[in-house]
């Protein structure tokens, strides 16, 4: 195969890859939505498991509960009335974004959650 056509076979195969997975919604009790990377329509999560991507958010309903896992194994639960932002941070980093609302999070196996670099929030 010419090289040239090798090459453009490549990117047509990368423009149809999946998009990369960040996290799964392994639970979801009550009113639980999901709105999808780039999208301003809030649709029901339905039944798990469900594939969420960087860029994906999640909200919860009163008394509602959502349990997700992310790609590098540890493991949120969003209470009722929450809102979370999924963004990627690049490879095995998962970057939650809380809008409002309470999670709870639940290291991996064998890891503890790195929250290093989290930034309390601050009013000015």
């Amino acid at each position: 195969m010419p090289p040239v056509r090798a090459f453009f076979l490549a990117a047509l195969a990368a423009c149809f890859a999946a998009p990369a997975r960040a996290a799964i919604l392994r639970e979801a009790k009550g009113l639980v939505q999901l709105r999808a990377a780039g999208s301003g329509v809030w649709k029901p999560a339905g039944t798990p498991p469900r594939t969420l991507g960087p860029g994906d958010a999640l909200r919860t309903g009163f008394n509602a509960r959502a349990r997700v896992e992310a790609a590098e194994g540890s493991v949120f639960t969003a209470a009722g009335n929450a809102h979370v932002l999924l963004e990627d941070e690049g490879p095995g980093k998962l970057s939650l974004a809380v809008l409002f609302g309470a999670l709870r999070l639940e290291s991996g196996p064998g890891r503890s959650p790195d929250l290093a670099e989290a930034t309390p929030f601050r009013r000015e």
